[in-house]
This record gives structure tokens, sequence and C-alpha cells, in this order.
């Protein structure tokens, strides 16, 4: 508080005289005395500078010597701290590199060929290992989301990203991601759709169409299946996308009653306009498949592949 009142007081040339006066200061002793104030100042300010330059220095120089250099097809180079994995040096330097899991190990799009360098890095893990032996990845392949480089190296992606950034995968689903599970699978079709739909308008054949795969939509959903698509005048459903196999079957034989139920509902309302009731085949298949986000641009969904889908197609038939 009295150094605020001081300097307040300072401020007024009068004070100062008045301050200097009583001290017996000659006009060469308070000439002087702002000098070495002012030499002062201007002393400090050069040695922060010198200290904040020198540091600034010796961060760089050391953070120079500590990066490694990995080079890319093409003679792009990136360089990055050791410790970084391949993946990450990447996409520091804009190097196209597909990574489907988001980096965490779970598929093999990220695989790198490491033509020279790889002396010092660790081996793979067993984790790597499995991942790399499924695919059949020749030797040099390792998965660049798994990788530390210590060294420089010289690496060849060979999954290039076309596809848009993975980044927003992190907060959906892991299904969505590509995994392999025991879900349920439902196929229905309608029994002598062709021959009902010859006898009418085209109009006409796309109402009770569309009729119908609300009614079978609304059945799969309520009972906690995943709609998949639709095919023609069939449809396909699966169950237990996130739950265990138990619940996929007891959803799935759910929604094979709920179906049954919606359809005698729209035989009962559309009785006039359809001459002879509908009738529908279901396949119903428990079994491992691999579900995913598949399909390009707007075409993209979630659907699954493998032996049992197929199984289910044929039960249905």
């Amino acid at each position: 508080m009295a150094a605020q009142a001081i300097e307040v007081l300072s401020s007024e040339a009068s004070w100062r005289e008045q301050l200097f006066a009583g001290l017996n200061l000659s006009e060469e002793d308070i000439l002087w005395a702002y000098q070495v104030r002012d030499t002062g100042l201007q002393a400090m300010i050069f040695i922060l500078l010198i200290l904040l330059m020198s540091r600034l220095f010796w961060f760089l120089h050391f953070r120079k010597e500590r990066l490694i250099t990995l080079t890319y097809p093409g003679g792009k180079k990136v360089a990055a701290p050791p410790g970084t994995t391949i993946l990450d040096i990447s996409k520091l330097g804009n190097i196209p590199h597909a990574s489907v899991c988001g980096g965490r190990g779970r598929c093999s799009t990220c695989r790198v060929r490491i033509t020279s360098g790889g002396d010092q890095i660790a081996p793979p893990s067993d984790h790597e290992l499995t991942v790399l032996k499924r695919v059949g990845a020749s030797e040099g392949t390792r998965l660049a989301c798994q990788v530390p480089a210590m060294s420089d190296m010289t690496v060849t992606p060979l999954l290039a990203d076309k596809s848009p950034s993975h980044r927003s995968s992190f907060a959906r689903p892991a299904y969505l991601q590509g995994r392999e599970k025991d879900i349920g699978i439902l196929f229905a079709d309608l029994r002598s759709f062709t021959k009902f739909s010859e006898s009418k308008l085209p109009y006409d054949v796309v109402f009770v169409i569309n009729q119908y795969f609300r009614h079978m939509g609304e059945a799969i959903e309520k009972s906690g299946g995943h709609l998949d698509k639709f095919i023609g005048d069939g449809v396909m459903a699966l169950f237990g996308l996130e739950d265990s196999s138990d619940q996929a079957a007891q959803k799935a034989l759910s929604a094979a009653k709920e179906m049954a139920i919606a359809l005698e509902q729209m035989n009962q309302s559309l009785k006039s306009d359809l001459g002879e009731p509908l009738r529908i085949g279901i396949g119903l298949h428990m079994g491992q498949t691999i579900i995913g986000e598949m399909g390009y641009g707007k075409a993209t969904s979630i659907t699954a592949i493998g032996d049992a889908v197929n199984t289910a197609s044929r039960l249905e038939a």
C-alpha cells in the first residue's frame, strides 16, 4: 500500500521537487539517479532476452537431435519424436493411411511394409502376430498402430486411405467398425407376389408392398431387431448386434411371431383389394457372422456376411 501511495505521489512534479530538496540532492545527483534506473532496467531486459533466446536455441537444438524421420513412397519425409507410432506419424504428415478400427489393433488396414531401419523396433506382440497371421502378411509387414518408431525408417502403407476420416468412429458402436459375432438372422419373403403384381396396376402394387414393408419393419423393430434391408419383396433383419446369443435368439423368434400377426392384420385391412391373403416364408438362423458398416457412398449400411446369412436365406426359400 505504501509503495502504491508513493507511486501516485511521484507522478506530481511538485512532490518530487520537495522530496529532492529535503534530501539535499543537486541536479547532477538527480540526473545520475535517473540514468542508473534507466540503465538497470535496460540491462535487466537485455539479460532476460539473452536467457530466453538461449533457452529457445537449446530447445530447438536438442529437439532436432531427438527427432527421427520416416520416409514414405515418393520421397516424402515426416519427422517426429521417438516412440511415436508409425500411424500417428503418418497423421502428422498428412500421409494417406487407412485405419478402420481407429488405431486400436483390431483390424489389419493400417499395415505397412518396413523396407529399411526396422532393426531397433520391438518384435510384434502376440495380439499383433494374430492379426498378421490371419491376413497372411509377408515378412517385414507390421501394424502401423502397434509399432513405435525408434529410429529413421522407410515404410510403405499397404492400404492408402481414400475414404472419409475415421475419427468419428470412436464415438460410434464398436460393431460398425467390423467384428465377428454370433447373431440371429431373419429372412422373410412374400409368396406368389409376382403373380399378384401381374394382375394389379403399378400404383396398387407399390401401395401394397409399402404397407407390407411398414408392417414387417414395425414388427422387427418392436422385437428389438435391426432392419437390414428390403430385397425386392423380401426382408432381411439382424438380431443381437449388442446382445447375447440367447437374447438374439429370443428376439428373432419374437419378431417372426410379430410379423405373422402383423401380416394377418394387414390381410384383414386390405381384404377387399388383395383377392387372396398374402403369405410369407420366414427363415431364421443363428451363427457367427462378420458385421459392420459396408457399402459405398449413400448405399452404406450396417449388414452381416458369412455362411450363417446364406443358411438363413436358404431356410427361408
